[in-house]
C-alpha cells in the first residue's frame, strides 16, 4: 500500500473514532460535576407532568431503554430543543444540590451536551425542587457546543465514506 493510502486510512479511523465518542454518552467528568454541583439541573416538561414529579419525588421513565433528559442551569442549545421535542414543555423543574449518588448516574450527550439518567430519576430529601411555569426556554440556548460536534460527526460520516471508498478502490486494484 501507498504512504497517501496508509495516512488516509489513519486519518479516517481517526475521524471515526472522534465521531463515535460524540455520540455516546460518557461519564460526567470532575469538571461536570463541580458544575452541575454548583448550578443545578433543568428538566423541561408539562405542568401536569411537573405536579406529578414533585409529588411523587421520580422523573419517570414511561418506555424501556430511554432515559430522563437535563441541561445545566443556562446550557441548552435550540437544536437541543428540537431534537428533545422541548418546544411545548414551558415548565422547567430545576433541581439542585445533588448527591454523589445522583451525579455519579449520570452520563453527559456531548452532541447537545444534555445531561441524561438511564431510567427513572429519584429525588431525594437533600435535593432543592423548584418549578418554574412558562419557561421561555429559547432564552436559554447556546449553540456554540451543538454546532461544534455536529461538525465533527459530519466529518466523520464523510470520513467513514471516504474510508469506504479507499478500501473499494484498494480492492480493486
Amino acid at each position: 500500500m501507498e504512504f497517501i493510502t496508509v495516512a488516509s486510512l489513519i486519518f479516517a479511523l481517526l475521524v471515526l473514532l472522534i465521531g463515535l465518542i460524540m455520540l455516546l454518552p460518557h461519564k460526567l467528568s470532575k469538571k461536570s460535576k463541580d458544575a452541575i454541583s454548583k448550578v443545578g439541573l433543568m428538566h423541561f416538561t408539562t405542568k401536569e407532568a411537573a405536579e406529578k414529579i414533585i409529588g411523587t419525588s421520580v422523573i419517570k421513565v414511561y418506555k424501556p431503554w430511554r432515559c430522563a433528559y437535563f441541561f445545566q442551569n443556562g446550557i441548552v442549545s435550540m437544536d437541543a430543543i428540537s431534537y428533545n421535542n422541548l418546544k411545548n414543555k414551558t415548565t422547567c423543574v430545576e433541581i439542585l444540590n445533588l448527591t454523589e449518588y445522583q451525579l455519579s448516574h449520570l452520563r453527559i450527550r456531548y452532541y447537545d451536551m444534555a445531561v441524561i439518567h438511564f431510567g427513572d430519576f429519584h429525588i431525594s430529601n437533600q435535593n432543592k425542587i423548584s418549578v418554574k411555569t412558562e419557561t421561555d426556554i429559547s432564552t436559554l440556548h447556546t449553540n456554540l457546543h451543538f454546532n461544534i460536534n455536529i461538525a465533527l460527526i459530519l466529518l466523520s460520516v464523510a470520513t467513514f465514506a471516504l474510508l469506504f471508498i479507499l478500501f473499494l478502490t484498494t480492492l480493486a486494484k
